[in-house]
């Protein structure tokens, strides 16, 4: 009768034993790891889409009008521009030599082949913008034919040091 009872005590030493070893195994926690990959994301927009100098006289003066240029990339870019030929085409209307860029003092002339208008332009903060501000004038020459002139200009933004675009 004794053996029984050590041997029952022994048996309920070991099922007491077991209970917190079988409750270690599972748990009201867990943990898992995560991972994301944020690709560069190129993003630019105008805040004019359509650019009006009014009527203005064939007299050889300058007229400016500015373009805002806003990025949204979480890259520094390279913002390029080029224009199309000036429609109509004629001997003496306006052409691309007559219409000029700038993003400081000094203008360029557009062609339709893209160059460099922001080069190293920040990437945009967190939740932010970063903005440029492309100077855009026409000048008019004395003998310019009258009529209605219209152009379209390109921009695109490559990745900081990346190859000119060529489309569009």
């Amino acid at each position: 009768m004794f053996d029984k009872k050590i041997f029952a005590l022994l048996a309920i030493t070991l099922l007491v034993a077991l209970i917190p070893a079988a409750s270690a195994a599972s748990s009201n926690n867990a943990s898992q790891a995560v991972t994301v990959t944020v690709k560069p994301t190129i993003s630019i927009s105008i805040n004019t889409p359509n650019l009006d100098f009014g009527a203005l006289d064939a007299d050889g003066l300058s007229t400016t009008k500015n373009t805002v240029l806003t990025s949204n990339s979480n890259v520094a870019i390279d913002v390029w521009t080029k224009a199309l030929l000036f429609s109509p085409v004629n001997t003496d209307g306006l052409t691309l030599a007559d219409f000029t860029f700038s993003n400081s003092t000094t203008f360029t002339a557009y062609t339709n082949s893209y160059q460099m208008l922001f080069s190293n332009m920040a990437k945009a903060p967190k939740n932010g913008v970063t903005t440029g501000t492309a100077n855009q004038r026409i000048t008019v020459p004395l003998g310019t034919d009258p009529g209605n002139y219209t152009t379209t200009v390109y921009y695109s933004a490559v990745s900081k040091g990346a190859a000119a675009p060529t489309l569009p």
